[in-house]
């Protein structure tokens, strides 16, 4: 009986060895495969190609993301420093300090214009009544002892004259102050 056990178990042992032995892999040539093999082999091919540029791709992606996230941190914590501030504020006048500048001094330079030609123009062109006095025969300078009379000047056509050039010559220097400011 000992022996009958025994041999029921190394059959049992040698059964289980035998069904756990995998395939064997055989290579053969394409030739010799069937259409419907060929086209199982392709999908096959391309399933594991495209399997293995998923994973590729998605270490790639997780590769910059925590790139691009540790940059992200430290360029705002670099941007609320002391020098990150004056660093930005260099790279901000390095990109638009000269027209800043021309803007600036053009218009500056336009409102100096504007403030000689409206003195000037008030000085030259505006007609002004003129006071002319005459002494009263019977005040003291304590009882209004003079007449006032307002006169004024006579345009004789020379005031237009002046009111053109005025107007040109504050056309021309517009067009340099905008020169200055937009070139």
């Amino acid at each position: 009986m000992k022996n009958l056990f025994s041999i029921f178990i190394i059959l049992l042992f040698v059964g289980i060895t035998f069904g756990q032995q995998s395939q064997e892999l055989v290579t053969i040539p394409k030739d010799m495969l069937t259409l419907d093999q060929k086209a199982k082999l392709e999908v096959q091919t391309q399933v594991q190609s495209a399997k293995e540029w998923t994973g590729i791709g998605k270490e790639i992606g997780e590769g910059a993301n925590a790139i691009f996230g540790a940059l992200n941190k430290n360029a705002v914590e670099f941007g609320e420093s002391t020098p990150g501030i004056i660093l930005l504020g260099i790279l901000a006048w390095q990109i638009i300090g000269n027209d800043f500048i021309q803007i600036v001094v053009g218009f500056l330079i336009w409102l100096l214009i504007f403030v000689l030609f409206l003195y000037s123009y008030r000085k030259t062109c505006v007609i002004r009544p003129v006071v002319a006095t005459k002494k009263r025969s019977g005040g003291t300078w304590l009882f209004n002892a003079y007449d006032k009379t307002y006169t004024t000047i006579n345009d004789d056509g020379e005031l237009s004259n002046t009111r053109l050039t005025h107007l040109i010559g504050f056309g021309l220097l517009t067009v340099l102050s905008a020169v200055i400011m937009f070139a």
